[in-house]
């Protein structure tokens, strides 16, 4: 009896480790790609992250857009199944379209992709890794990304950009932007962050723009502008419009004007005149927009961190009932968000 009954507890026994060995199988080879780190790096402690931001192609442009994902601590991966899923968002182009993710992997300060050979053709090549890039360092402690096609990796690590959808104007004396490197001749462009031809988002493009008075000093080398002449002539700029730029839009209406600006403790003060208001009234659907044009514009200045707005002097609560401008407003993490 005693035999029988240890040899029933044997077959269990073997039973149960036959089933754990099947469930420890490995993933079948057509699901997503995954880290090849043993223990991936978490970027985001703490709660989950349900919003990513991902650069995408409209018009020829490259533009930031905010999606929405499962909630997670691995935002990376997640931006990265959306590069490489083939997915898009309706009147954007993914320039990655076709190209494989074989595997990727995060070390201290850099991601490291392996991609299929796809990535190398057509003449798109660098707006590929532009989209790449962008989304990537857009992550907290991500500044550089290495790049390898087929197991072999490309000349050097790519680093974000000084510059998105660099923009030479017809009357500007062509100065090359190159290697990633700042130059003195930098000091005088602008970014700026006007709305697409269908005034739905908005667009960073940097210029040399005539607002910005250029100086020099007796050696003839330029003297950089201070923050506040680069902040104020952007602002003139965005009032303006993007004069002999294609494919894009202004959002204020030329009667608005800049009454006063100042820069103090880090925040820029926007004085413009009651036209704002009048403007937005017989059309609020740009209101939105509008104040994330200003705030994206002047956050990317240096010693500004937030924007405040002024109505003819006044501190008012909101722009025609809808958007809430009663406190300074800090650069935008989730913009251009496609629900």
């Amino acid at each position: 009896m005693k035999g029988t009954r240890l040899f029933a507890i044997i077959i269990i026994f073997i039973a149960v480790m036959i089933l754990a060995g099947c469930d420890a199988q490995p993933a079948a080879s057509d699901q997503a790609p995954v880290s090849d780190q043993k223990n991936p790096a978490v970027i985001y402690e703490g709660q989950d992250q349900s919003k990513v931001l991902v650069y995408y192609v409209k018009d020829g442009y490259l533009v930031p857009i905010t999606l929405g994902i499962e909630p997670t601590k691995e935002p990376i991966k997640a931006a990265l199944d959306l590069l490489f899923s083939g997915m898009t968002p309706q009147g954007f182009e993914n320039k990655l379209f076709g190209v494989e993710l074989k595997s990727y992997s995060i070390a201290g300060d850099t991601v490291s992709l392996d991609l299929s050979e796809a990535f190398l053709k057509g003449d798109d090549r660098d707006l590929k890794r532009d989209q790449l890039v962008l989304t990537l360092t857009e992550f907290d402690g991500i500044k550089k990304v290495m790049v390898k096609v087929g197991g072999k990796a490309e000349e050097s690590l790519y680093e974000r950009p000084p510059f998105i959808n660099r923009v030479f104007l017809p009357e500007e004396d062509v100065l090359a932007v190159s290697g990633g490197e700042r130059t003195q001749a930098d000091d005088t462009l602008l970014t700026v962050y006007f709305a697409d031809r269908d005034k739905k988002y908005i667009v960073p493009v940097s210029f040399k723009s005539s607002k910005l008075q250029v100086k020099t000093d007796q050696k003839g080398e330029i003297i950089p502008p201070t923050p506040e002449e680069k902040a104020k002539a952007a602002v003139e700029q965005l009032i303006e419009g993007p004069v002999s730029i294609k494919n894009l839009n202004g959002i204020f209406p030329r009667e608005v004007k800049v009454k006063d600006f100042y820069i103090k403790d880090g925040i820029a003060y926007v004085d413009v005149s009651k036209d704002l208001i009048l403007s937005f009234s017989k059309d609020d659907k740009y209101e939105k927009i509008a104040v994330e044009s200003v705030v994206q514009t002047l956050t990317s200045i240096d010693e500004i961190d937030k924007v405040r707005f002024l109505i003819d002097g006044k501190e008012i609560p909101f722009i025609t009932g809808h958007t809430n401008i009663s406190s300074p407003i800090p650069r935008l993490k989730w913009y251009n968000i496609i629900e």
